[in-house]
């Protein structure tokens, strides 16, 4: 609960500073630089605010989802698939907050505007953002809904067995029967060939 509550008390807290140095700014020393912090406290504490939104009702949906699902193999989708969506919502937000710290200052609007001007400079971004993270954000789509894998299916990987135990943007955490975690990247599942002995049924692969 209190994890819930503190981004939105940082956040009055924050707006109710912002609101002294407004109308104190005489009384404030270097009154521009503690407004433009607090300005940039305020855009990020709405950010954190609204992951831990997003991770609420993602566990609120989940919830009202295993109660409604009888069906294990179904819900082991779903909470896949909230996961995803749970990871990309909170990149997506904190991507929004980036952009609009970078719009409170006039010198980093200029070089965002001559950045979007430069259609050469987007290609190579986008070009390298391909490869990278967005690769590996549409490979966690694609895990989710092409029902590759799912949290808690059992799985074989390099002759290692485990359990699927987290699926995030560009990692899959896999929980092997000694309690050891093996860390793959999400494109793993995608791109290579792996063993999923739960596929369709609850089935533990012999030792």
């Amino acid at each position: 609960m209190l994890a819930r509550v503190l981004p939105a008390v940082t956040i009055i807290a924050l707006l109710l500073a912002r609101a002294y140095v407004s109308v104190r700014a005489d009384a404030v020393p270097g009154g521009q630089l503690v407004a433009a912090l607090l300005d940039v406290a305020c855009v990020l504490a709405f950010g954190w605010l609204a992951t831990v939104l997003v991770g609420a009702a993602m566990r609120a949906l989940g919830e009202r989802l295993a109660r409604r699902t009888g069906d294990p193999q179904r819900l082991r989708r779903i909470r896949t698939q909230l996961s995803v969506f749970r990871t990309v919502a909170t990149a997506v937000v904190w991507l929004i907050a980036g952009i609009v710290v970078m719009l409170l200052f006039p010198a980093t609007r200029a070089i965002a505007t001559t950045l979007s001007a430069s259609a050469g400079l987007l290609t190579l971004v986008a070009g390298i953002a391909a490869q990278g993270t967005l690769g590996s954000l549409f490979a966690g789509i694609q895990i989710a809904f092409g029902d590759v894998v799912r949290i808690g299916d059992t799985v074989v990987i390099d002759e290692q067995r485990g359990v699927i135990e987290e699926i995030a943007l560009t990692y899959v955490v896999v929980r092997l029967a000694d309690d050891r975690h093996l860390v793959v990247p999400v494109t793993f599942f995608t791109t290579k060939s792996f063993e999923n002995w739960s596929r369709k049924t609850a089935v533990t692969p012999p030792s």
